[in-house]
């Protein structure tokens, strides 16, 4: 209505039908695009629970006993960067990207099998965990249900090894 209504400032569409047209897809698109983005943030915000120690203590030491946990935990923001694009809708990133998708998913889903216990729970207070369900997605074929996948690791299957923060956080 503001392209073309009477009495608005910018009725650009009274005197030319597809400018105006235009401009309502492009005002349309740049809605769900900023509703996009709100969404993303309300799902990547991180789960901050009063803890006994701290991050960088607990940094140092899994890093006093070897654990690439800093390398893991970039890998894993890697491939969910890779996955999450922001200006195409993952169903369509899904479709023209897939064996892309499948790896990246792949990637994710290997570094929280192999990781050892001390790492996971790091992991899983460190990651974008809401973000990383969202985005992981049960493909069409049966060799792709990798949403499926992660949450039986993660809730079932390394669930005897998770602190009660991890756990809380995973719920």
């Amino acid at each position: 209505a503001l392209f073309f209504a009477k009495d608005s400032p910018i009725a650009f569409g009274r005197w030319s039908a597809s400018l105006g047209f235009f401009g309502v897809m492009v005002a349309g698109y740049a809605m769900h695009t900023w509703d996009r983005y709100l969404h993303r943030e309300a799902i990547s915000r991180q789960v901050t629970l009063r803890r006994n120690t701290t991050a960088g203590a607990s940094l140092v030491r899994l890093k006093d006993l070897g654990i690439p946990v800093e390398d893991q935990l970039t890998k894993i923001n890697s491939c969910l960067a890779d996955i999450d694009q922001l200006l195409i809708p993952s169903t369509i990133n899904n479709y023209l990207n897939q064996r892309f998708v499948f790896r990246k998913e792949r990637e994710i889903i290997a570094v929280f099998q192999e990781c050892d216990a001390r790492a996971l729970n790091y992991l899983i207070s460190h990651v974008k965990l809401g973000l990383l369900f969202y985005k992981i997605k049960d493909h069409r074929n049966f060799t792709g249900q990798h949403r499926t996948e992660l949450i039986q690791l993660l809730a079932v299957d390394r669930l005897p090894v998770l602190t009660v923060m991890s756990r809380v956080i995973v719920l």
